[in-house]
């Protein structure tokens, strides 16, 4: 299994997206609409495999080779997608601010509705963005959901794709990203910094997709009449095709790191809600020439520290093996989202050795499924 499918399986998409967005396939047709209190998410997300089956014809097959620009753009015979873009960013002072956006589709175009937007008339589409800085001022996080014909959609021309007025540009050199939240603007722009970690050649019925570690960002922030002009690193996954699930009830601690010296560093550590069994670890270590290294469950060790006061999001990790050495701290208080499933997203400090060499960085941590979230 390449270190692409495991990061599908429970990752981002699977935890933070796809439960999410189940109340809402559940809900009667229309526009937007508010996520169904009270509902047992295991049966959420039963229901909403249920509504994704297409049967012999869901699945994507065939040999399959990343070309862009035009894996940036959608995918509409695949039954879901997304785009996850994680930025680490600081001010012409230095300070710290993150923005984390997952933008989603769930549901296929069926192509003989004439009347079908590219994203057509039936799927779901969600957006979750969070901007995390010191100045609370500045922190802000939103969610967008519909199923109304022509809210959301994909300009292969243009390259263009959209959510309301949220916006992702994509082109043979960079990608441009816009949101506005609440009185906020955000713009930034995108430009890969390194080779895409892809599966090549692969004949099989599972989902597609490709990761680029590092981007260059530079962008700005506008509010309350001020431009905050902004510039850093990012990670962007993207991802399309027949979503695996997570069996039982997990919590789940994404951890993406840019370190300065030009390693990258994606984890994913699983475990049971109840405390029974033993957690898993794995991600991906990109090095500074490009290079990826699978970290199998075992290959390093992640601990975390105290949680948080009247919070399921831990204060502090400690990563080590393969090489690395890291202290890494959440910077202030982690925010509760109010979205459709709690989610926890947290900005973070890095500090330690690679390969016996001095490194800090930044990151960001997403917690979702456990108590507290």
């Amino acid at each position: 299994m390449t270190w692409l499918a495991r990061l599908r399986v429970g990752g981002i998409v699977g935890v933070v997206i796809l439960a999410g967005i189940g109340s809402v396939l559940l809900a009667p047709r229309g526009g937007e609409t508010p996520a169904a209190r009270g509902a047992d998410q295991g049966q959420v997300i039963e229901a909403l495999v249920a509504s994704l089956d297409d049967g012999p014809n869901g699945a994507i097959t065939g040999p399959w080779d990343l070309e862009l620009p035009r894996d940036y753009g959608a995918h509409p015979d695949a039954p879901a997608e997304t785009w996850s873009v994680v930025a680490h960013l600081t001010d012409p002072q230095g300070r710290p601010l993150s923005v984390n956006l997952v933008l989603t589709r769930v549901g296929r175009t069926h192509g003989g509705d004439a009347e079908a937007t590219p994203w057509g008339p039936g799927p779901v589409h969600i957006a979750q963005a969070t901007i995390n800085a010191a100045d609370p001022g500045l922190r802000a996080s939103e969610e967008r959901i519909s199923r109304a014909r022509g809210a959301a959609g994909h300009d292969v021309a243009a390259g263009e794709i959209w959510l309301d007025d949220w916006t992702l540009e994509y082109g043979t050199d960079a990608l441009d990203l816009t949101l506005r939240l609440s009185d906020q603007l955000l713009r930034l722009r995108l430009e890969p910094r390194k080779t895409p970690l892809a599966p090549t050649g692969e004949d099989t019925a599972g989902p597609r997709g490709f990761a680029i570690p590092r981007l260059a960002v530079s962008g700005s922030l506008e509010t309350a009449g001020t431009v905050l002009e902004l510039g850093g690193t990012a990670w962007l996954d993207r991802l399309w095709g027949e979503i695996p699930l997570p069996g039982g009830p997990l919590v789940r601690d994404r951890l993406v790191l840019h370190l300065s010296d030009g390693a990258e560093l994606s984890l994913l550590r699983t475990r049971r809600r109840d405390g029974r069994g033993i957690a898993t670890v794995d991600g991906v270590l990109v090095g500074p020439d490009g290079g990826a290294t699978l970290l199998e469950d075992g290959a390093v060790d992640l601990t975390s520290g105290p949680l948080q006061e009247d919070s399921a999001m831990p204060g502090s990790w400690r990563i080590a093996g393969e090489g690395l050495d890291l202290r890494v701290t959440l910077l202030g208080a982690s925010g509760q989202e109010g979205f459709a499933l709690p989610v926890r997203v947290g900005q973070l400090e890095v500090e330690g050795t690679r390969q016996g060499m001095p490194v800090e960085g930044a990151g960001t941590v997403l917690l979702s499924g456990g108590d507290g979230t």
